[in-house]
């Protein structure tokens, strides 16, 4: 998962969570106050299936400025 915002969180990092639509958390991308891009590769792909619809979940954004304009990219490629 790579994740990238415009302006930087400030004062806290920002958190976010892919999940599949209506179900359970298969990874999560911080990016550090004062950053603007960030990534993973603890990501469980075991759970996925073609079809399935995954949903972003942004849980924190910073305290004192919110991260702004946040874009995220999945990559799964199949063995």
């Amino acid at each position: 998962i790579w994740a990238s915002v415009k302006t930087a969180p400030v004062g806290a990092n920002l958190i976010a969570t892919i999940s599949i639509k209506g179900g359970a958390v298969v990874g999560t991308v911080t990016i550090t106050a004062g950053s603007t891009n960030a990534s993973t590769t603890s990501f469980t792909t075991s759970a996925l299936t073609a079809g399935m619809i995954l949903q972003a979940n942004i849980t924190q954004v910073g305290s004192g400025t919110a991260g702004d304009s946040l874009s995220l990219v999945l990559e799964v490629t199949q063995p």
